[in-house]
């Protein structure tokens, strides 16, 4: 592995271990609906085994290990050892003897070939420095007519992105570095027809594209600023001088206002859904 590589594998993994506490904890409807509609698109039967990757706190995890019952088995990795724990208390909490959850790279799951009947991915595969590489891997752990099912960027849709925009003008005048951000490079699962032609590439089959909206609802625009902190977007926020901290928070809550009605806020988050079969 690059030194390169390692480095961003272990800054993922740092800020998902510090979001751990409060991931999916602070009242937003969101993670949740969508892990269960993860697991349904999966199409899980009784007795098989299945694979999560970049399990995070169990949203996936915990209903497919239901819909799979005490026959099967589900194992979930992540980076993020404090995220495992979070993950493994669920799964004690809940009784179920047939699921556990262990340190992993989403990008290259170390499992033999032919383990899983599924394999699901929720909002992981696009923090891979390489995602093809990792669709190759799953395709490899996956048994002949296994499914693989996850969650993408969606590159090629621009509807409901105004309050990410609004967001990111509001936080750019204080952030610490002036120079451009790096040029972000192509994602190869960013479209349609990128994922149609990945997916084929590497022996799957039967692809099909759920696009979805939830809408979200925040108490007021501060709550929005609180679920910041509680998932990835924290690594952006981290970088924030502490001195500039409060008035980057001020003008967030400010220029979301105007989305407020009666305070509460309403998001609209897209998602895209991509389920395919191994040949």
């Amino acid at each position: 592995m690059a030194a390169e590589e390692s480095t961003g594998k272990s800054s993922i993994a740092a800020v998902f271990n510090r979001a751990a506490a409060v991931y999916d904890q602070v009242g937003v409807d969101f993670f949740g609906p969508a892990g269960l509609r993860l697991v349904e698109l999966a199409a899980l039967a009784p007795g098989e085994s299945v694979l999560d990757v970049g399990c995070g706190r169990g949203a996936s995890l915990v209903p497919a290990a239901a819909a799979v019952g005490a026959d099967g088995s589900v194992v979930g990795i992540d980076l993020a050892p404090a995220m495992i724990d979070k993950v493994n208390a669920k799964i004690a909490e809940g009784g179920l003897r047939h699921a556990r959850a262990e340190i992993g790279d989403a990008e290259s799951p170390n499992y033999s070939d032919d383990s899983f009947d599924a394999i699901i991915a929720g909002f992981v595969i696009f923090f891979l420095s390489d995602p093809v590489v990792a669709v190759a891997k799953y395709s490899r752990l996956l048994r002949p007519g296994g499914r693989l099912v996850m969650t993408v960027r969606l590159s090629d849709r621009r509807e409901d992105t105004e309050i990410p925009r609004i967001v990111n003008d509001a936080l750019l005048p204080y952030e610490n570095e002036a120079r451009p951000a790096p040029k972000r490079p192509r994602d190869p699962l960013g479209t349609r027809d990128g994922v149609e032609e990945v997916l084929a590439n590497n022996g799957f089959t039967g692809v099909r594209v759920v696009d979805e909206t939830y809408q979200a609802r925040f108490d007021d625009p501060a709550h929005y600023w609180r679920w910041m902190w509680s998932h990835g977007a924290r690594e952006r926020l981290e970088k924030i001088s502490a001195d500039r901290l409060g008035p980057a928070r001020e003008a967030v809550i400010s220029a979301l206002s105007k989305f407020a009605r009666d305070k509460q806020l309403i998001y609209p988050i897209p998602a895209r859904f991509v389920v395919a079969e191994r040949a």
